[in-house]
């Protein structure tokens, strides 16, 4: 199964589904669901809940007695990884885990020998949307060895490439997407996705040393995740967009990228994304002079990230609610918010963004 299609090739898809049945249904029920994991996460829940009644049922709720072994369901692992990374951006972890342990109950590497590997790309947006970065990278690690050994170079391009770009987050000065390969021709959307993050890896380490550049990129890489469905890496790519576009005076480019990003980050129904697009609108208030919606709104943006206890969303929202107070005279309540960011930013590893807010606190 691809991990990545394009849009019209999604409605290709779905035109073939009526004259399909029994298993062939089932199949392309499962390769829908796992194609719109992102475009519409609450729909590709849907098609996987009909599939597991055609399959046997929903994974095991976590204290339930034990099941008797029994044999890999066909397609059932690929719907439960579907149905994983959907609920993981949908914030109900939980259940989220759960579907990961179902998947892996049903991998059958007779019938579907890339699955494993790509659980471990699942795992490890899983990981990120919980704040779990050593088992994020992990996982990824786990997904490049995996796709070495097993002889598939595309799905190694791009999981070598993906762990390049996360690593970036942290040490953006080494560059470590240069000199890596793209994947074959064979697979086009795979070519673009992996344009999508090797974009976003660069722009990453550009973003201090030559804004406009990295802003450039970062738009391009949300375009072309855009194109096969990465709609996460797409709102991430440009809400930074915004913020390098703000680091270049760009103003008026920097709302359109945050307004652009909140209201797509809304129409998925994420509430990290939601909570990050909308905390650097606050920012950009505060730096406009609307100190009083500026605090509002990041208050607000606070509250929605919280669902995560740590995340590099959370702290940036911290940290730009104490820079607003601070503005409105009101250092004494700028002080938590600030403690809260730099814990987080310690924690994370990010050195560049904690400089600089220890540089705030002691001011």
């Amino acid at each position: 199964m691809q991990l990545f299609a394009t849009d019209a090739e999604v409605s290709a898809l779905e035109a073939t589904l009526p004259e399909l049945g029994g298993d062939a249904r089932v199949a392309a029920n499962v390769a829908l669901a796992g194609h719109l994991r992102q475009r519409d996460s609450t729909r590709a829940l849907r098609l996987v809940n009909g599939v597991m009644q055609a399959l046997g049922g929903a994974p095991r709720v976590a204290g339930a007695p034990p099941a008797p072994p029994a044999p890999p369901v066909p397609h059932r692992a690929r719907a439960a990884l579907a149905a994983c990374e959907a609920k993981a951006l949908l914030c109900d972890f939980e259940a989220a885990e759960r579907w990961l342990a179902d998947a892996r109950a049903h991998l059958d590497p007779g019938s579907d020998a890339q699955a494993e590997g790509d659980a471990f790309l699942v795992e490890s947006l899983l990981a990120k949307t919980r704040g779990q970065r050593a088992r994020e990278l992990d996982a990824l690690e786990r997904a490049i060895s995996f796709h070495a050994a097993s002889g598939a170079p595309e799905r190694l391009s791009i999981a070598r490439m993906w762990a390049s770009y996360e690593r970036s987050f942290t040490q953006p000065e080494l560059e470590s997407s240069l000199g890596l390969e793209p994947p074959g021709q064979a697979w086009p959307q795979a070519c673009i996705a992996w344009d999508a993050l090797w974009s976003a890896a660069r722009a990453l380490g550009l973003s201090y040393r030559n804004p406009a550049t990295a802003a450039a990129l970062f738009r391009h890489a949300a375009d072309q995740a855009r194109q096969v469905g990465m709609v996460r890496l797409e709102l991430v790519a440009m809400i930074n967009a915004g913020a390098a576009c703000q680091g270049t005076g760009d103003l008026d480019m920097a709302s359109d990228c945050f307004d652009l990003a909140a209201t797509r980050a809304r129409a998925t129904g994420w509430p990290t994304l939601i909570g990050a697009a909308d905390s650097r609108i606050g920012e950009l208030l505060q730096t406009m002079g609307a100190l009083e919606e500026s605090r509002a709104l990041l208050s607000a943006a606070i509250l929605q990230l919280s669902v995560v206890p740590r995340s590099v969303h959370l702290a940036i929202a911290c940290a730009s609610l104490a820079q607003t107070l601070l503005a409105m005279e009101r250092p004494v309540e700028a002080l938590e918010p600030m403690g809260e960011a730099i814990a987080m930013y310690r924690e994370m590893g990010y050195s560049h963004n904690l400089a600089l807010n220890l540089i705030f606190q002691a001011r």
